[in-house]
């Protein structure tokens, strides 16, 4: 499998099931003509292209989007990016958020953690902790699918694991960079510091399972 970053919407067979695209560059465009809101983001130039830079600073920095695409119910899904994660020691990096805010939520949570890599729903731990698998610097591919309410993990093409995960998905948002998990504005101990190379979310159509 190759990383998204090298994969074109022309030539993908999925390509009218796709609701959100973004490459950054230099800018937040989606290739799905969607607009997204940003706080505070800068672009940071990386391999011979742009990413999006997000830090752990009190004015706290996002890139994010209410939609009714986002509203997934039970359906199938593929949602995936490329992130560059600065390893931190006792908080975590949330890099996709869809919770609107504080509180039990079905919505899912990708997160890594010193290292680790998770998916966080209603609380707890759904898929992982994946321990070492994130290593600082790196560009890894990193994809949460759902297939027929089982829900699996990928990075770089390999499944991690999978869980059960049959609820309905209506929050109707993405926050990318984000820890929705706290009220206040300037706490951004568990937001993202790193950076976001691509992403994509996929509605109907779990991707790589046929891989």
């Amino acid at each position: 499998m190759s990383e998204i970053k090298e994969i074109k919407t022309s030539n993908d067979e999925f390509k009218v099931y796709v609701v959100a695209f973004l490459e950054f560059e230099n800018n937040t465009d989606d290739k799905t003509g969607k607009v997204w809101n940003s706080r505070n983001i800068t672009y940071q130039a990386i391999n011979d292209k742009y990413a999006a830079k997000f830090t752990k600073q009190v004015t706290r920095t996002e890139v994010y989007l209410e939609h009714a695409d986002f509203n997934i119910g039970t359906d199938d899904f593929t949602i995936e990016l490329v992130p560059k994660v600065t390893l931190s020691e006792g908080y975590g990096n949330v890099m996709v958020d869809m919770r609107t805010g504080v509180g039990a939520s079905t919505a899912p949570v990708i997160e890594s953690d010193n290292g680790n890599l998770y998916v966080w729903v209603n609380g707890g731990y759904k898929i992982g902790p994946f321990a070492g698998v994130i290593n600082q610097n790196e560009l890894p591919h990193i994809a949460l699918t759902r297939q027929s309410g089982v829900a699996k993990l990928w990075l770089k093409g390999q499944l991690l694991g999978s869980a059960p995960y049959p609820d309905s998905i209506t929050s109707g948002v993405v926050h990318l960079g984000r820890n929705m998990g706290t009220s206040s504005a300037t706490d951004s101990r568990y937001d993202l510091d790193g950076l976001i190379d691509v992403f994509r979310f996929t509605k109907g159509v779990a991707r790589y399972e046929s891989n």
